[in-house]
């Protein structure tokens, strides 16, 4: 196993080489030219890059996720004798995946929407992300998660949401949805809302802003480093996730993994899916929906704690290495059999 990338890679388990390409924030012409068309360069550059390190060092299987990449290096895999494995991780579909002899999606509903459309998924293998359960994990003490990430101490018997995306107006992620939905809640449950995500100051003026109402129970968290989003979902009681549709959600399995509850668009079947019996579905357009439910789970405590524990228990069941690893292999085994 060997893995190439655009940028540097610290803590590798396998080698790994730094591909040249021109990187979409180049300074030098971010001012010219629109993301979609610095993104374009960056993965053209990557890919000619990458097809002149495969001559050098010729491989059995190439896997990469993104399309453009994908498909100029489906262009040269016979050329170079590699299989081409194209993962869609960007709710492309099957009117472009089915070009790729073989396919890797993220949840059963995009292989049973190819299936629906009458398009051959013989070469089409489900193998979702996955998550490490040795360092996203429950923590006894709460009280001393919530005060590394709050900064303060809060009412011991105080429910924590949390919910984690782009701080930014018309975000994918919706956070303003959740915030709406907070200031719902029954004002004798002490609830704290904490909302951690990429963020300019702009972005976190206007958060501000809105979530104003909520006083010092709401606690921003913009640009939260990777490295300190486990404790963020170790000092939770709920997760919320209001985003409509989008191809899995990896903070969905970080949090149900630290045994987090998480309730997620009734709408899109790969949120249900991840979620499971780790949690809940509301319709995220239908106003109290979700403050409806935190209202119910509220005044369970109980119930928001078996919730927490057959969180953790989907994630090790469906999301751990040692259930996503062995996919993996029976993927490798097929397209590369000797």
């Amino acid at each position: 196993m060997r893995l190439a990338g655009g940028g540097p890679l610290a803590d590798c388990q396998c080698p790994y080489t730094q591909i040249w390409n021109i990187p979409r924030d180049w300074p030098a012409w971010r001012p010219f030219f629109s993301w979609a068309t610095r993104y374009a360069w960056e993965q053209q550059s990557f890919a000619r890059a990458l097809e002149f390190h495969l001559k050098r060092n010729p491989a059995g299987v190439v896997h990469v996720a993104d399309p453009v990449l994908a498909y100029r290096l489906s262009l040269k895999s016979r050329a170079l004798g590699y299989e081409l494995i194209y993962k869609d991780g960007l709710l492309l579909g099957p009117a472009w995946w089915k070009q790729f002899r073989w396919v890797q999606v993220l949840a059963p509903h995009y292989r049973d929407d190819a299936v629906a459309q009458g398009i051959n998924v013989d070469h089409c293998f489900v193998i979702p992300h996955m998550v490490d359960p040795d360092r996203f994990h429950p923590v006894a003490d709460k009280l001393s998660a919530r005060r590394k990430v709050l900064g303060h101490p809060i009412p011991p018997e105080a429910m924590v949401i949390v919910a984690a995306g782009d701080f930014s107006v018309g975000s994918k992620k919706r956070l303003d949805w959740i915030v709406s939905e907070v200031q719902k809640l029954d004002r004798g449950f002490p609830v704290h809302l904490v909302l951690a995500g990429q963020a300019s100051p702009a972005d976190v003026s206007s958060m501000r802003a809105l979530c104003a109402p909520l006083g010092d129970r709401v606690h921003l968290r913009p640009n939260t480093p990777p490295a300190d989003m486990v404790a963020l979902y170790q000092s939770a009681d709920i997760m919320a996730h209001a985003a409509l549709r989008e191809p899995f959600g990896i903070a969905l399995i970080e949090g149900m993994a630290c045994g987090v509850p998480v309730i997620g668009h009734a709408g899109h079947a790969v949120t249900g899916w991840i979620i499971g019996e780790g949690g809940a579905t509301v319709d995220m357009t239908l106003s109290g929906a979700l403050a409806s439910l935190v209202n119910n789970w509220l005044a369970n405590p109980n119930l928001v704690a078996d919730l927490g524990h057959a969180a953790r228990e989907r994630a090790l069941a469906y999301f751990s290495p040692a259930a996503v690893v062995p996919l993996y292999k029976q993927l490798y085994g097929q397209v590369c059999p000797d």
